[in-house]
């Protein structure tokens, strides 16, 4: 496995998917990383409130920020693991998958439908909350809630 290190107040911090050479945190990743925080602890706020005491898996938020990016027509399970890929450079198994997707059903964040097209492969689609938290993360552009 490749590590990439940051430099965070003098201090090397390694990153899972990167290379060994050291490098900075630009302003506006510093920002994305504060407003990751924000976001990790309304996710984690919700949880309590819907009843999962241990807290969240990272992966279930880094699942569902993957799957915010996505278009409205690519909106399936099998495609959000595509771009947890793109985004992260690791690939959730099915178990792991099919855990997290779970989990964020539980939330109310979204539901997931059998594909008109081909029954293996479930759609994607995001709940009024779950537009409401997909707005959290400064990233992706807002949309509008459903009424």
């Amino acid at each position: 496995m490749v590590m990439q290190v940051i430099k965070i107040n003098n201090r090397y911090t390694p990153i899972p998917g990167g290379s060994f050479y050291p490098s900075t945190i630009t302003k506006k990743q510093g920002a994305m990383m504060a407003n990751f925080g924000e976001v990790m602890s309304k996710f984690y706020t919700l949880g309590r409130n819907k009843g999962l005491d241990n807290g969240l898996y990272l992966h279930t938020l880094m699942l569902f920020h993957c799957m915010c990016h996505l278009k409205e027509g690519s909106l399936t399970v099998e495609n959000a693991n595509k771009m947890f890929h793109k985004l992260h450079g690791i690939t959730l198994n099915s178990a792991s998958l099919s855990r997290n997707n779970a989990v964020l059903v539980k939330l109310g964040l979204i539901k997931l439908h059998e594909s008109m097209e081909d029954r293996r492969q479930k759609d994607i689609i995001f709940t009024t909350v779950g537009v409401r938290f997909r707005n959290l993360f400064t990233d992706i552009p807002k949309v509008k809630e459903a009424i």
